[in-house]
């Protein structure tokens, strides 16, 4: 094999690629802005993106529940009732995991292997879980309601 003049020169450096993650502001906007799954979700994929599968089981079952509860839990609500209140209580519980369990904002800025996902990306995927609530809500509603348990 002959050697080729125009071929760029062999590296040893490894180019490795940050893995991005969710800081815990765009936890917490996320979970203000699609409820409890969207808490769910953001918690879940930061968890993945750690490569923490212990807690990425765990919030997948208790945010499951936290997020069923909450939908089911609304259904018995005085029709007045402000919706502001549950979900800054949903949004403080995410933020506080994601403060606790994953990284801070600081600590992620800072370091070379991880980087933020895009705030449009946290908008989107925070409609998204609104609509996926919004789209389980519905029979959920339906089904208490010929069960007889709520008007």
């Amino acid at each position: 094999m002959s050697h080729n003049p125009y071929a760029s020169p062999e590296s040893n450096v490894a180019i490795t690629e940050s893995v991005s993650v969710y800081s815990p502001g765009q936890v917490a906007g996320g979970a203000f802005l699609g409820g409890p799954l969207g808490a769910l979700y953001f918690l879940h994929a930061n968890f993945s993106a750690l490569q923490n599968a212990e807690m990425k089981k765990s919030t997948l079952l208790f945010g499951s529940l936290f997020a069923l509860a909450i939908i089911v839990g609304s259904f018995f609500l005085p029709d007045n009732f402000p919706s502001t209140p549950i979900n800054l209580a949903v949004m403080l519980v995410a933020q506080q995991v994601a403060e606790r369990y994953q990284l801070s904002k600081k600590t992620i800025a800072e370091s070379s292997q991880y980087s933020f996902h895009s705030n449009w990306r946290v908008v989107g995927f925070a409609l998204l879980a609104l609509m996926v609530t919004i789209a389980l809500a519905i029979p959920l509603y339906f089904g208490l309601q010929a069960m007889g348990a709520v008007s």
